[in-house]
């Protein structure tokens, strides 16, 4: 696949591997092919990521593939894992990642054309799992991509297109006006961009950011006012006593 084919926001819906395509690579690696021969720009180790076959990552990292390669465009295999919410494949990477801390910082934290890093696309997706490995591992939260944006300004931009899809479909079935529809739909969609939003704040990443009108708001606000919406969703759905 073309590199320009590869980018985080892309590689969210990884292709299917063929039938028998899986067990013809497992043999070809076994039996001396480069694991790190590049075509097209990319590597097998990122497209075995791509297609995210943990058998075909684990046999290319057996046999010595780069975890650090990346395609023309910046793109890495970790990146790549990291935007699809693969957790098992990222913790495969980070694990053959481990080394030194300036070696594993280079893996962790490498950066797209654009600026952006693992860390960035798990958050705008709100994949909270992977969020959580990478910050154990070590990500920054402090990288910003060549627009200015955090990692935390990515899950901020994630939980405002989920706040838009709710108030679109609220409208288009004539509910606009029901406060607790509406609270409780934002409430459970948003869950996992709050979740994000609160691990890299705990992780130190800067609570600054600018919302969909340019205004400057608090991420720890963010957090605790969907955590107090969420709450109060919870506690109508507990069971009442009868009277």
């Amino acid at each position: 696949m073309p590199a320009a084919h590869l980018s985080p926001r892309l590689c969210t819906s990884p292709p299917q591997v063929t039938p028998g395509a899986e067990a013809l690579a497992d043999l070809l690696i076994k039996h001396g092919a480069d694991p790190n021969a590049i075509s097209d720009g990319v590597t097998p180790l990122l497209l075995a990521c791509q297609a995210g076959s943990m058998k075909l990552i684990a046999s290319l990292l057996e046999k010595g593939a780069q975890v650090h390669t990346a395609a023309d465009s910046g793109v890495t295999p970790l990146m790549v894992l990291a935007a699809s919410g693969h957790v098992r494949g990222v913790r495969l990477l980070l694990e053959a990642a481990k080394g030194p801390p300036e070696v594993t910082s280079l893996v962790i934290d490498a950066t797209t054309e654009n600026g952006t890093a693992a860390l960035h696309t798990a958050a705008r997706q709100a994949h909270s799992k992977v969020v959580s490995e990478l910050l154990a591992a070590g990500a920054s939260v402090s990288i910003r991509d060549l627009s200015g944006q955090s990692a935390l300004g990515a899950a901020f931009d994630g939980l405002q297109s989920v706040a838009k899809y709710v108030e679109e479909a609220l409208q288009e079935y004539a509910a606009s006006q029901d406060r607790k529809l509406g609270n409780d739909m934002l409430a459970r969609a948003a869950q996992s961009h709050v979740d994000v939003m609160e691990l890299l704040i705990a992780q130190g990443a800067e609570p600054s950011l600018i919302d969909k009108d340019g205004n400057t708001v608090d991420g720890a606000t963010i957090v605790a006012t969907f955590r107090n919406l969420a709450k109060g969703v919870d506690d109508e759905d507990a069971p009442k006593d009868e009277l």
